[in-house]
């Protein structure tokens, strides 16, 4: 079964308005019946993706928040993905 999983921290304007873009792309999945993982608010950390992707293992990724050429940032600006530390848990993502 496809499996899409989506970040949506909520803790300012920018991540507010790209958690509520991706509620669409969300419906749109289910409506294709696509298992939807969805990290939202609180539940967009490091460790919660880390096991939802080992867990499930899905085929498309979406990582919303801020960043830098190293790091893709959750919730609260906390770090998902660093380059040299969790990036291998991507690989074919």
């Amino acid at each position: 079964m496809a499996t899409y999983l989506v970040t949506r921290p909520e803790h300012d304007d920018t991540t507010y308005y790209l958690s509520k873009w991706s509620e669409g792309t969300l419906k749109i999945a289910k409506s294709r019946r696509i298992r939807v993982i969805d990290l939202p608010r609180e539940r967009a950390t490091r460790e919660e993706l880390e096991g939802m992707i080992k867990e499930f293992s899905p085929n498309l990724i979406v990582l919303n928040g801020h960043g830098d050429s190293r790091t893709v940032r959750g919730h609260n600006d906390k770090p998902l993905i660093t380059a040299g530390k969790n990036e291998k848990i991507l690989h074919s993502k």
